[in-house]
């Protein structure tokens, strides 16, 4: 068992999250996480791209706090967790260019407790999350 994995499982979890600002570093809100809940899975598979708090990093990878996707379309946030992103798409008026990879080790449970919880934080948190049927058409 790797060090990481030795002091998550010794230590409570909790999602720091940290936001830049002209200052540095200042908190901007912490989330109990529990295994296999939301915010645990979305900060071992997501927040190392995207930000503990969503904000995403620099130019190279997109903003999910506050983003369109998140209010309009949340359908497509099954398959991209699943089978990932190429080529070029832009997020509040910025080009981003990497590839994102799938993770198709998650299951719908899974990715559906990601966006919940993406939801709660930055979206729409009464909007219903089909992912099973979603996931159905983006195959």
């Amino acid at each position: 068992m790797n060090l990481a994995k030795r002091v998550a499982a010794a230590l409570p979890v909790v999602v720091a999250a940290l936001v830049w600002t002209a200052g540095g570093l200042a908190a901007a809100e912490t989330v109990p996480a529990t295994a296999g809940s939301g915010s645990a899975l979305f900060a071992e598979h997501c927040s190392s791209c995207h930000g503990a708090a969503g904000e995403g990093f620099r130019s190279l990878y997109p903003p999910l706090a506050r983003s369109r996707i998140l209010a309009d379309e949340p359908e497509v946030l099954p398959c991209i967790i699943r089978y990932g992103l190429r080529g070029e798409i832009v997020v509040d008026g910025r080009v981003f260019n990497q590839v994102m990879p799938g993770n198709s080790l998650l299951s719908a449970g899974e990715i559906a407790r990601i966006i919940s919880h993406m939801q709660a934080l930055w979206g729409d948190e009464n909007r219903a999350i089909e992912v099973e049927t979603w996931l159905e058409d983006c195959k």
